[in-house]
């Protein structure tokens, strides 16, 4: 994580019951758009495979990935002096619990 952070992605952190950055729960925000050329991203779970939609996507949201195959493609910022990477993506393969 250390590595990601050095090279200036903009990692989080979540929050522990005190609601302090927890650093045993770090993660990236992807971005995701379905605009122009709608990705393909599917989740398995329970040994099925579904395809996720612009409306059904979020349902990763919070949720713990057990494996991810997935290309995330670095975005470098210079807006209002803040610096760094975003993080967008076109799709990948997600295995849940």
């Amino acid at each position: 994580m250390d590595d990601l952070v050095n090279d200036g992605w903009n990692i989080k952190y979540g929050k522990d019951k005190d609601r302090n950055p927890d650093p045993e729960r770090p993660y990236l925000t992807v971005k995701v758009r379905f605009d122009f050329r709608p990705p393909s991203i599917w989740m398995i779970t329970g040994g099925r495979k579904v395809l996720l939609s612009e409306e059904t996507v979020g349902s990763l949201d919070g949720v713990t990935i057990k494996t991810a195959d997935v290309v995330i493609s670095p975005h470098v910022y210079d807006f209002n002096g803040n610096k760094g990477i975003s993080a967008s993506s076109e799709g990948g393969l997600h295995h849940g619990r």
